[in-house]
């Protein structure tokens, strides 16, 4: 949770960056297939990764207003909402999306500076929100086997909403590192 009248920052990452790292993960565990599997890889995240990391699935009146799940750096906590998780693990487009970005934030968060201006704006790669919904979209559609793909096919291969496929698809064709 942010104090009040502060939006956090995070340590610059650029969007090649964000999918080199998304990379290593998924050649670590020979992922090669479109469909990422988003709830099997959260709970082997605390076996492999970090044992100290601790999941709670939670009723939503548990979480901040207008927050479906969580991740507590301090803590090492993520909180699900569990209605979220279960329907992710159904195939859900935006649930599949929401658990990806919080594992984003998961391995992102290196640590979070505060700015005291909250409506001072953010440039893109130092904002953790941004970082996350990289990671969340490089993780379920891979930037490069999307490159010549149809909006349509990355929704049924993928199992992502078709908005979250046309903001994947854009920024693939746009990054020249991927050409």
């Amino acid at each position: 949770m942010n104090p009040p009248n502060f939006k956090p920052i995070a340590e610059p990452r650029s969007r090649k960056e964000i999918i080199n790292m998304v990379n290593q993960i998924k050649d670590s565990f020979e992922m090669k297939s479109m469909f990422f599997p988003v709830c099997k890889f959260l709970e082997i995240l605390p076996f492999f990764f970090d044992e100290t990391l601790k999941l709670e699935y939670v009723e939503n009146k548990e979480l901040p207003p207008n927050t479906y799940a969580y991740y507590d750096p301090v803590n090492n906590l993520m909180m699900i909402d569990e209605e979220v998780y279960l329907r992710a693990c159904n195939g859900v487009a935006r649930d599949r999306f929401t658990i990806a970005h919080e594992i984003g934030h998961y391995f992102l968060v290196d640590k979070v500076m505060y700015t005291r201006k909250s409506d001072e704006k953010i440039p893109a790669y130092c904002d953790p929100e941004w970082q996350a919904n990289a990671f969340a979209s490089e993780l379920l559609m891979p930037s490069r086997k999307i490159l010549n793909m149809t909006v349509s096919s990355i929704v049924r291969e993928c199992k992502v909403s078709y908005q979250a496929a046309e903001i994947a698809l854009k920024n693939a064709k746009k990054s020249s590192y991927l050409h």
